[in-house]
């Protein structure tokens, strides 16, 4: 994943730092499912009401533990780390963030 990223970013011809995010980005996504029980975590099958709340709480639990690392751009990785399960028509999680458009 890591490694798609970066080779994502380099096609894109983003300038390394933004490389080096996008991988940061890449590595610590999904960080905060840490916090969630493995017994909802390895599930067999669709989630409950409770535990796809629980689930969709992993996006806020991974900002606060990247912003919590000493190193450069940490918030940045954090809002990404926060914000990559959105979707553009505003139906993703958590907050619900629809795409910005230019008119």
């Amino acid at each position: 994943m890591i490694e798609l990223a970066g080779a994502f970013g380099r096609h894109c011809r983003f300038e390394a730092d933004m490389v080096r995010s996008l991988r940061l980005c890449a590595l610590f996504h999904d960080i905060g499912k840490i916090g969630i029980p493995d017994s909802i975590l390895f599930k067999d099958g669709p989630f409950d009401d409770e535990e796809w709340a629980e689930m969709r709480s992993h996006p806020e639990r991974g900002q606060r533990i990247v912003e919590a690392i000493d190193i450069e751009g940490v918030d940045e990785i954090g809002v990404a780390v926060r914000h990559h399960h959105e979707h553009f028509d505003g139906s993703g999680y958590p907050d619900g963030l629809p795409a910005k458009t230019s008119r």
